[in-house]
């Protein structure tokens, strides 16, 4: 059964922009260690930060709480498996929230051009 559903766009340059502007700042505020070394091994890192920027918008959207009730950026990881298949994790409050809603799989899919990179994210019980 579904519970949630969330969808997010990000344009490509607004994060390339960021990370230029603030790098340090945002990579430790907003993604983990596993995330970073994934988009830089890409090349073009600001297109695979943006999609996982959009995938983790589109989860808190999918929870109906956007960020809030404790949550942070960093409670939600988005990995890949030997595929290329992109799959999320989630611990801390994030955990809490989805557990106390009976959130037994969690959905993603991401996307990116050179303009702008997006991702539904689907919450199932």
């Amino acid at each position: 059964m579904i519970i949630g559903i969330g969808i997010d766009h990000v344009q490509t340059l607004r994060m390339k922009e960021m990370l230029i502007k603030w790098a340090e700042r945002v990579e430790n505020r907003v993604f983990g260690e596993e995330e970073l070394e994934y988009s830089k091994s890409k090349g073009e890192t600001h297109l695979h930060l943006a999609a996982r920027f959009a995938a983790k918008e589109a989860f808190f959207k999918a929870l109906g709480k956007g960020l809030a009730e404790g949550m942070t950026w960093n409670d939600v990881v988005v990995r890949n498996d030997e595929a290329g298949k992109p799959f999320i994790t989630i611990k801390n409050r994030a955990r809490e929230i989805a557990d106390s809603m009976g959130v037994r799989n969690i959905h993603v899919s991401l996307a990116h051009t050179d303009d702008c990179a997006m991702a539904v994210v689907i919450l199932e019980k």
